[in-house]
């Protein structure tokens, strides 16, 4: 079973939802504790659990939730904020620690430039990519690219049909122990002639790193 933890603010559930409609034969599970007395559940119950509703070994599940839950085998763990880590309540704050992905929706709330955002959210965090948006049409692409990421950690298996075959092998051939250089996906979109955006889909969805990026394209 194929498991994504989607946590954060009360956005959440919102990417949550964009995430299981934009994967293949997924499902979304929320889940909270009903008492704040009550002790998280471990990731090896919420397995149990997830085993006893009769779903196939081979289904993806998307959780949105905040609990820790310790020993929880995801595939990936996406976090969400629309406020700096340092300001949320304690739940939400130890639900961000791990994430691999960090989406963040840069509000009032937010005094740094995007690149003093990006720092401290990985400090905050250890992921490894984070995606910040403003305006709702940043909102959209943050989104997509968050499917993106969410479907090259699942496997090659769910990449779309719209991406070209040409490109994929490409960027397979170009890149070296799962990373590429910004410089290279460059060259690599100039000689592919396609747009760079498309480059850095194919990386995404590919699960490949871009490296020495100065730009802020990836």
């Amino acid at each position: 079973m194929r498991i994504i933890k989607v946590s954060g603010t009360a956005l959440k559930r919102e990417l949550a939802e964009y995430l299981r409609d934009g994967i293949g034969d997924s499902c979304l599970f929320s889940l909270e504790r009903g008492d704040e007395n009550e002790k998280p559940a471990t990731g090896e119950e919420i397995e149990r659990w997830l085993s006893g509703t009769g779903l196939p070994r081979e289904a993806t599940v998307v959780l949105e939730t905040n609990e820790p839950f310790e020993g929880l085998r995801t595939n990936t763990g996406v976090f969400i904020t629309d406020a700096p880590i340092a300001v949320l309540p304690a739940g939400e704050a130890e639900a961000a620690v791990g994430a691999d992905l960090v989406v963040v929706r840069a509000g009032k709330s937010f005094a740094a430039g995007s690149r003093g955002i990006e720092a401290a959210m990985k400090e905050a965090t250890g992921a490894g990519k984070v995606l910040i948006y403003r305006e709702e049409e940043g909102r959209d692409r943050a989104f997509a690219k968050s499917l993106d990421v969410v479907l090259g950690r699942l496997g090659e298996d769910m990449m779309p049909e719209d991406m070209p075959q040409g490109l994929i092998d490409a960027v397979k051939a170009a890149s070296e122990d799962g990373r590429m250089s910004c410089g290279k996906a460059h060259e690599l979109a100039a000689e592919m002639d396609v747009p760079l955006a498309l480059v850095g889909r194919a990386l995404d969805l590919l699960d490949v790193k871009i490296t020495n990026c100065q730009l802020g394209c990836f």
